[in-house]
């Protein structure tokens, strides 16, 4: 794509813009597991300017578009109910911020923060391979390490019969409960991902996988 200076609104109140953002428009999107990806461009929620870049939230704050300079991302697995809000989090979601925990960043580059265990159930633990888990509002998916990842397929795939599509790993099974929760030890928290989370339903000849 090409770096691009735009006008970006969070609304549909002209009232409601900033003028000329720094971002990437995109012209071509070829990413693998995403190939149906439609992206009219990239407007990065950095944590720093280190980049060069334009914080989005600090120039909305800035010219008073919200009036605190922060964002909250709220997931569901239901398409199209996600969420991102500007300017502080919905009290609707969370009732006070008493209910978060806080985590250093491992640099200034991304949200993220460093990683210093995963868990496969209770008893499985892998070799780390990575130091640092980068927490992305772009995608809900989780994505590994090749080295870690392979560990994880070997775990998951004893006593089921299991393969490759595309970009994508699969296991027949009859229900996601069949598989054990991950836990991500990030900073001083330990994090539970359910297998309802973390596993996608799809169909192959026929059977649920």
């Amino acid at each position: 794509g090409d770096i691009v200076r735009a006008k970006v609104s969070v609304t549909n109140n002209p009232n409601d813009a900033i003028n000329q953002i720094k971002m990437l428009g995109v012209n071509k999107v070829d990413l693998p597991g995403f190939p149906k990806s439609k992206w009219d461009g990239i407007l990065g929620l950095l944590p720093t300017a280190i980049s060069g870049s334009d914080l989005f939230v600090t120039q909305l704050f800035k010219q008073w578009k919200i009036s605190e300079e922060s964002f909250a991302v709220y997931y569901t697995d239901t398409p199209n109910q996600s969420e991102i809000t500007f300017g502080g989090f919905d009290t609707k979601r969370v009732e006070d911020s008493n209910k978060f925990t806080y985590l250093s960043l491992y640099d200034d580059y991304h949200w993220s923060a460093r990683l210093r265990r995963m868990k496969y159930g209770d008893s499985v633990e892998f070799s780390m391979s990575a130091k640092n888990a980068s927490l992305d509002s772009g995608t809900s998916m989780i994505i590994l390490p090749t080295k870690m990842f392979d560990n994880f397929k070997r775990v998951v795939s004893e006593g089921r019969q299991c393969g490759e599509s595309g970009s994508f790993y699969y296991c027949s099974c009859t229900s996601k409960l069949e598989f054990e929760p991950l836990y991500f030890l990030l900073g001083d928290y330990e994090y539970k991902v359910s297998p309802k989370e973390y596993i996608a339903e799809g169909k192959k000849s026929n059977k649920k996988v």
